[in-house]
């Protein structure tokens, strides 16, 4: 893994917030300092909770670290649960020379797992202190038998100078994020990600596929084109499933959206992703500038109907709905033209012949009201011969 320390607009770089968790003196605020100030600091006041920001690029991505961390001591755990909801991995840390800071690793990984609500999230057991060696009383032996358990990767340290895979941890654990992503995103995959559907799920999914209209998609399509010119990307056909993964990640839509409106959303939306909230997040920003350039609520799309390809007739309702909005505004466009007006004209017997009609608001209307409890006028009565 490459990695360097650089200075960064923080608009292009992903946050990554790390939770350093374990007993109290096991040394992590001593690595954590280690890792963004260079140095070791031997006596200091026990930690309640720090947070520390370093910039750096990553496998050539631009990256915000952001660690917390955390005080050790049994009192703050409740302050520690809320704490460890914010993070995206743990560092594990237990001191070499001290068993019983080794045995409360059990303890924070489950309570880890706890917060998170889940049996497994990205983690590393940090070993610290092994330049006292001499004093040592927890072996690696067993501190590997606990990681293999805990389906966690290892690794001993020393904050003390010269520092010993301190780097290491904290970088180790910023890849382990990355994989537990790319895994998430492989699993979230849309032909994996929910079970079949069945019963009357499975019959307005039939309902919404047989109303998807493969020429209007396909004009949707060379109006697209028209725009943003040949992409890679773009799909080779206009059916659902087709568009569906061209669409997925968001980028084609987010170029879209920059064509007909300059800087409409940031640039680096458009770069492909293979992280599942990146996509979500690009698709949202369409949604987004949707709703901003004019387009009726009721014919946006949601997330998912285009990442889960759950409903890609709405998905085309927006896209042709943008087209009208730009040809009303002196784009590029298609469709009727859009009503700027709601006028009506009606003659004067209309008119006359309404005044007779039931208001709305009287006794009776069908818009909902309920009249229970409520009695207007007389009742109606039933004679013995039937008659009301």
């Amino acid at each position: 893994m490459s990695k360097s320390v650089t200075a960064l607009n923080d608009e292009d770089a992903r946050i990554y917030k790390m939770v350093v968790i374990g007993d109290g003196a096991v040394g992590k605020s001593a690595l954590t300092i280690q890792f963004f100030q260079r140095m070791f600091v031997e006596e200091y006041d026990p930690t309640i909770e720090d947070m520390y920001v370093k910039h750096a690029v990553v496998d050539g991505e631009n990256c915000v670290l952001d660690v917390l961390d955390t005080a050790g001591q049994e009192e703050y755990s409740a302050m520690r649960e809320q704490y460890m909801s914010q993070g995206d991995g743990y560092l594990l840390v237990y001191s070499v020379t001290d068993e019983r800071s080794f045995r409360a690793i059990k303890r924070f990984h489950s309570q880890a797992l706890r917060v998170k609500d889940t049996d497994s999230f990205p983690m590393i057991l940090v070993a610290n202190k092994i330049d006292l060696n001499s004093f040592r009383k927890v072996s690696i032996e067993d501190g590997v038998e606990l990681a293999n358990k805990f389906s966690i990767p290892y690794i001993e340290t020393s904050a003390k100078n010269p520092p010993i895979n301190v780097e290491e941890a904290f970088y180790s654990l910023f890849e382990v994020r990355n994989e537990n992503e790319k895994t998430y995103s492989t699993m979230a995959s849309p032909s994996s990600r929910r079970a079949d559907k069945s019963g009357i799920a499975a019959d307005i999914q039939r309902k919404l596929t047989e109303k998807y209209d493969v020429a209007a998609a396909q004009k949707v399509l060379d109006w697209m084109q028209e725009l943003i010119g040949n992409n890679n990307s773009f799909p080779e056909a206009a059916d659902s499933s087709c568009i569906g993964k061209a669409f997925n990640d968001g980028t084609i839509l987010v170029t879209l959206a920059n064509a007909i409106q300059e800087n409409a959303i940031p640039a680096k939306y458009a770069k492909p992703s293979t992280m599942a909230f990146k996509k979500m997040e690009a698709i949202n920003m369409f949604i987004q500038f949707c709703r901003n350039y004019g387009v009726p609520d009721h014919e946006l799309f949601e997330t998912v109907d285009l990442y889960e390809e759950q409903n890609m007739v709405q998905v085309m309702t927006c896209l042709e709905s943008l087209a009208r909005k730009a040809k009303s505004k002196g784009g590029p466009g298609f469709g009727p033209k859009e009503a700027t007006k709601n006028q009506r004209n009606f003659s004067q017997e209309v008119l006359d012949q309404s005044k007779s009609a039931l208001p709305l608001n009287s006794s009776g209307t069908n818009k909902g009201a309920s009249q229970s409890g409520m009695s207007f006028g007389n009742r109606r009565h039933v004679t013995n011969d039937g008659k009301f």
